[in-house]
């Protein structure tokens, strides 16, 4: 995935969440775009349960509407790094 991509959707949840959540919860992540969608990688089991239950629908839906020319079909979240 182009890393451009990444930046602006973080760069938009970081204008619509408190610094707090953002900087505990989104800004640890990476993300990969692969064939199968785009892999967000948590650094641990507790971040990648948080963000799922709370962000990932969010961040599935801007990362479609910036992808425009990109089709995205799936996102997930695994624990991990790139």
């Amino acid at each position: 995935m182009e890393r451009a991509l990444w930046r602006q959707c973080i760069e938009q949840l970081q204008s619509e969440l408190s610094a707090e959540d953002f900087n505990t919860w989104i800004r640890p992540l990476q993300a990969r775009q692969g064939e199968a969608g785009v892999t967000i990688y948590a650094p641990n089991r507790y971040v990648e349960k948080r963000v799922t239950d709370s962000y990932l629908p969010k961040i599935a839906q801007m990362l479609e509407l910036l992808a425009a020319s990109d089709e995205i079909s799936t996102v997930e979240i695994q624990v991990g790094s790139i």
